[in-house]
C-alpha cells in the first residue's frame, strides 16, 4: 500500500539563517535555548524551495500532505500534526500539539505555524513513454 504514496522531493534552502545554527549543538546549552526564545522575524526573505515529482497528485502528493502532514490523529496520536509541516494554529481549529514518548511532560503546548507557503504550482511532465514516443517521432522528420 505505501508504493502508491512514493515521491521523490528536494529541497534548497535559501537567504540567511535566522540565527546561528551550531548553538543546536547541545540543545541543553543556555546559549540554545537563548537563541530559540530570542527567535524574531527580521524581515529577511528565507525558506526553502520545495521540489517534488509524483506520478499522481491526488494519491501521493495531497495524500501525504492530507492523511499524514495535516491529520491529527495519524499514528494513533491525538491532536499531533506534524510539527514542522503541518497547518498548526489555524483560527478555524483547536491548536496542535507534538507528543515526545518517554517524557515526564510528554506534549509540547500548543504549536505555531512553521511553515507559510507562499506559492505553488502542479507542473506536468511527459511520461517515459510519450517522450521515447516523441524522440522516435523527431528522428523520422
Amino acid at each position: 500500500m505505501s508504493e502508491a504514496h512514493r515521491i521523490l522531493r528536494r529541497a534548497r534552502v535559501f537567504g540567511p539563517p535566522l540565527f546561528d545554527p551550531t548553538v543546536l549543538a547541545d540543545v541543553t546549552s543556555a546559549a540554545c535555548r537563548a537563541a530559540i526564545l530570542a527567535l524574531a522575524d527580521d524581515g529577511r526573505a528565507r525558506g526553502i524551495h520545495f521540489f517534488c515529482v509524483n506520478a499522481s497528485i491526488r494519491s501521493q502528493f495531497e495524500f501525504v500532505q492530507q492523511t499524514w502532514c495535516n491529520n491529527p490523529r495519524f499514528g494513533g496520536l491525538n491532536d499531533n500534526k506534524d510539527p514542522i509541516t503541518g497547518d498548526n494554529h489555524r483560527m478555524d481549529q483547536p491548536s496542535s500539539h507534538m507528543t515526545i514518548p518517554g517524557q515526564q511532560l510528554p506534549r509540547t503546548g500548543p504549536l505555531p505555524r512553521f511553515v507559510t507557503v507562499r506559492a505553488g504550482a502542479y507542473l506536468f511532465m511527459p511520461s517515459i513513454r510519450a517522450l521515447r514516443f516523441l524522440a522516435a517521432a523527431g528522428v523520422r522528420h
